[in-house]
């Protein structure tokens, strides 16, 4: 996207459907499985995972290394 500037750039041609590169951005985005940020669809997934911090043997760890946790036992 180009940093910071062309994040903006995007968003602004995302959001406008009358700029004429729009469809082509929106194409792209889609590929890419692009959402604008939605804090309540982020708080909503994260209560549907119901974990305590004591049941750490029933998340998946396969790409989570866990460093230290005065709540995991040994």
């Amino acid at each position: 996207m180009g940093g910071i500037p062309g994040l903006y750039e995007f968003l602004q041609i995302h959001r406008d459907t009358q700029h004429p590169k729009h469809k082509e951005t929106k194409t792209w985005a889609d590929s890419r499985y692009f959402k604008e940020y939605d804090p309540d669809w982020i708080n909503d997934s994260l209560k549907s995972w119901m974990y305590k911090k004591t049941e750490w043997d029933k998340i998946q760890h396969e790409n989570h290394r866990v460093i230290e946790d005065k709540y995991r036992k040994s």
